[in-house]
This record gives structure tokens, C-alpha cells and sequence, in this order.
């Protein structure tokens, strides 16, 4: 029974633990998620409609901050007196136009400075002639394309002839004269290695992705050199679904979101009217979320260090109050003794014992003499400390082996594993004890406390009834034959 009870207590403190655990547990990581959702979606918000956008429109100041400056000294190329009276005196003098071409390189550091004439179709560059351009010829289509559109200037993107076709932007200008007739087109180039540097260095900055387009979707500027003039993205993978959405000319960027392989992509698209081309940046929400996933990691580590230490301390504080519980339940508060319940358990424990093993038990009621009178005439203070006094005695002259209980008011019961004649003789050895008790000077006046005791052995068929019933008619007995005496039950 008691094995029974035992293994119960324990299922409860399992159970109270567990559901301490999934408590604690649960909260904290649903609290964890919900934070890193709200975290996320915060973030999301602040990148659509503050980070991104204001990453875009620096990128878009930057680029043309780079590219504005070459336009301008086409522009001005293109408004040259010099030039223009040298083409209408009919381009006699060539090292003019050469060395021409060669100072506007030399001042502003381009890395192409030419000047393509309408009539005579030549090809100047600051090293002298590079050919008589061709329609046939599918470097020189780029011209006839331009020449046909009317625009004052544009940007392509071309190998570059006069550099080992290294692939140039070129900023090309409308020359006309006076009167509005063509006199051909001049400009200046970029080296697009170096505009791709600009482009990666602006990624790594800003940690986006970015990149140029035309009208057509094809990539013109990007920091993968092998992507230009080759790659549409309308061919992209995620940008293939929304890419004619970006490319609509406005004055109002563009957002768009696109999802691939589980990573969700944020899209900014701005038109730049100077090049006629399109600004697209894009952010990834993963990496925008790595400090927010961090700080959940480090919230979920600490958090789950913090509950198991909260577990383990309330396991080890359960098991404290549950033997402080467990404690109070068998003892006695006023002597610290086992208390009657207590000593029912161990008697049924005890007579399991005496059947298996053929233990011998015995019982021994106690009584203190003229108690009642101590309480009248000292008060139930001195009376509690007589008590507690003589459960020590008994304590210091008890085996281990040896269960004392408080049976009621000034009553103690001991349950011995003895037979009769020894427990007569445990019996004894306590009333001379006591009698030996030194009180406190506060006590004095009580004078000498002694006891009666009632002995019985075990007979089979015993019940703890009826093993204190002879007990106490043995301590009556002893009552009555003038107290301070022990009897043995017959």
C-alpha cells in the first residue's frame, strides 16, 4: 500500500513537472514566433516602403552622378563650333579632328572619344580613323538605329572596335548644324568593366541586387559582365512573372514581390528618362530577416536555457515542499514525533513484517502523570514544553529501530520490534529517564515528571485496535496502582 502510495506521489510530481514543461515551453516559444512574425512583417513594411525605395533613389543619384557627366560632354561635343566649321570646310585636316578627340579623352579620362561623319561615313577616334562604317556592318547597325529614331542622344551598350571589343557604354550625341541638317554623331564611351565595378561595389554597399534594362527587359549595365546584352529578365526565374509590370515607363516607381523556391523577393523598378533605360533593385526578404532570425535563435537558446532552469529548480523545489508536505502528514507539529496516522502505516508495515518474517512487535502506551494539573497550574505553555522534553527522553533512550508517536494530549505510543519482556523492560528504562529530566529555571517549580506505561506483545489476529486497547487497559492498570510504574498487559 504504502509502495502503491509512493509510486503515485511520484506519477503526480511527473505529471506536475511535464505540465510545468509544456507550459513553460509552449509560451515561450509561441511568444518567440509571434514576435518574429510581428519582427518580419515589421520588416517587410519598413524595406517596401522605406528601405528599398530609398536604397533605389541613391543607387538611381549614384549612376547618375556617373553617367549625367558624359552625357553632358557629348552634349557639348555635339554643340562645338570647332567641330561643326571643321566638318562644313569639309573635314580637310584630319590630325585637327584626331587631336581633337584626343584632348576631350585626355581632360575628362573616357575611355572612347569619336566622331562619325553623315557624309563621308568615316569613323573618328582619338587614334586617327577606325574604318567607313556600313549598314551591312553589324557594329555600325547601332548608327543607322539611332540616326532613324530623331532623338538628340542615347546609350548603348557595344564592343568597342578601337579596344579590342571590350565592351563599352556609349553615350551617343546628334550633330547638326544651324540649319538642322545632320552632320553625324559624336560621343564618348564607358568602359563597362568599370561600370560593373561601380555596380558590384553598390550591391556590396547596399546589399541589393542591381542592374539596368532597356525598354526590351534586356540587361544593359549589370555587375555580371556575361549577363549584358545577352539576358532578358523576362526570362528570369521570378522576375519572368512580373517583369512587363516593371517595365512601364512612369514617373512613379514601381514595387512588385515574387516568391521562388521559398524566398520571397522584393522588386523596385525606376525609370530613368536621361537613358531611356530601367533601374531595378531587389531585396531579399532572407537576408533582410538574417538579424531578426539571429535574435530569435538567441532568444530561443536563452529562453530554452531559462525554462530548463526554471524546471529544474521547481523539480527540486516540488520535492521539497512535497517532503515538507509529506513531512507534516506523519509528524506531529509540537514534539517533531511520528503523529497517529503515521504510526498506523508503520504498524500495518510492521505486522506484514511479523507474518513474512516472524518479527516480534510490542506496543508501549505512555501517559504522563498529573499532566492535567501542569496545564492548570503552569499554563498549556509550560505544558507544551513538558511534552516536548519528555518526547526528547524518549528519543535519546529509544533503538532506531524503534517508532514514537504522539497518541493524543499527553499520550505516547511506541511501536517496538520486541516481544513483551523487552518492551517491559524499554519501558522501565524510559520511566527512570524521566524522571531524570532537568527542566529550564522556569520549569523548576514542576518538580520531577514521571510516567505510566502500558506493555502488550503482537497476537495473531491482531488489529491496531485491539492491540491498544490492551495496551491502554495495562497503562490503566498502572494508574491505578499509584502511577510511575509500568504494566504488562495479560
Amino acid at each position: 500500500m504504502l509502495i502503491l502510495a509512493s509510486m503515485m506521489v511520484a506519477s503526480y510530481r511527473v505529471r506536475l513537472l511535464l505540465t510545468l514543461s509544456v507550459i513553460l515551453v509552449t509560451s515561450f516559444l509561441t511568444l518567440s514566433f509571434i514576435n518574429f512574425n510581428t519582427a518580419r512583417q515589421s520588416a517587410r513594411r519598413e524595406i517596401i516602403t522605406s528601405s528599398l525605395p530609398l536604397t533605389r533613389e541613391n543607387i538611381y543619384s549614384e549612376i547618375m552622378n556617373d553617367l549625367v557627366p558624359p552625357i553632358n560632354i557629348a552634349s557639348l561635343m555635339g554643340n562645338d563650333s570647332f567641330l561643326i566649321d571643321w566638318i562644313v570646310e569639309g573635314e580637310q585636316d584630319q590630325s585637327k579632328i584626331t587631336q581633337y578627340l584626343s584632348t576631350i579623352r585626355r581632360q575628362y579620362g573616357y575611355f572612347s572619344v569619336f566622331f562619325i561623319s553623315e557624309t563621308t561615313k568615316t569613323y573618328y577616334y582619338f587614334g586617327g580613323i577606325l574604318k567607313q562604317i556600313s549598314p551591312s556592318d553589324p557594329h555600325d547597325v547601332w548608327y543607322f538605329r539611332f540616326i532613324e529614331t530623331g532623338d538628340q542622344y542615347d546609350l548603348d551598350v557595344d564592343t568597342n572596335e578601337a579596344a579590342d571589343d571590350s565592351l563599352t557604354i556609349f553615350i551617343n550625341y546628334r550633330l547638326e548644324d544651324s540649319r538642322g541638317n545632320l552632320l553625324g554623331v559624336t560621343g564618348v564611351g564607358i568602359e563597362m568593366k568599370n561600370f560593373s565595378y561601380f555596380l558590384r561595389n553598390t550591391q556590396e554597399k547596399y546589399d541589393r541586387r542591381v542592374f539596368l534594362v532597356d525598354e526590351k527587359g534586356i540587361i544593359q549595365a549589370h555587375s555580371q559582365i556575361d549577363m549584358i546584352g545577352t539576358t532578358s529578365i523576362f526570362d528570369m526565374p521570378g522576375l519572368d512573372g512580373i517583369s512587363g509590370n516593371l517595365l512601364i515607363v512612369s514617373e512613379n516607381p514601381i514595387n512588385h514581390e515574387y516568391r521562388i523556391n521559398g524566398r520571397h523577393t522584393m522588386v523596385t523598378a525606376r525609370y530613368i528618362p536621361e537613358i531611356d533605360w530601367f533601374l531595378i533593385v531587389e531585396q531579399d526578404e532572407e537576408s533582410a530577416l538574417n538579424a531578426a532570425r539571429m535574435n530569435l535563435f538567441r532568444t530561443l537558446l536563452i529562453g530554452l536555457a531559462t525554462s530548463a532552469v526554471i524546471i529544474t529548480v521547481s523539480y527540486f523545489a516540488v520535492r521539497f515542499i512535497q517532503g515538507k508536505l509529506e513531512y507534516m502528514t506523519v509528524t506531529d507539529d509540537l514534539t517533531r514525533t511520528a503523529n497517529r496516522r503515521e504510526f498506523g502505516r508503520q504498524f500495518e508495515k510492521a505486522v506484514y513484517r511479523h507474518k513474512r518474517y516472524s518479527s516480534p512487535i510490542s506496543v508501549i502506551l505512555i501517559d504522563v502523570d498529573r499532566f492535567k494539573e501542569i496545564n492548570d497550574t503552569k499554563g498549556h505553555l509550560a505544558g507544551d514544553e513538558v511534552l516536548k522534553r519528555v518526547s526528547l527522553c524518549f528519543k535519546d533512550n529509544l533503538r532506531p529501530t524503534d517508532l514514537l508517536a504522539r497518541w493524543g494530549g499527553d499520550e505516547f505510543i511506541i511501536l517496538a520490534e520486541s516481544d513483551g519482556n523487552q518492551a517491559l523492560d524499554t519501558a522501565k528504562r524510559l520511566c527512570r529517564a524521566v524522571q531524570e529530566i532537568d527542566f529550564s529555571p522556569e520549569l523548576e517549580s514542576i518538580g520531577n515528571i514521571t510516567i505510566s506505561c502500558g506493555v502488550t506483545g503482537f497476537l495473531p489476529g491482531d488489529t491496531i485496535d485491539s492491540i491498544t486497547h490492551r495496551a491502554d487497559q495495562a497503562l490503566y492498570r498502572s494508574k491505578e496502582a499509584g502511577r510511575n510504574r509500568v504494566s504488562l498487559a495479560t
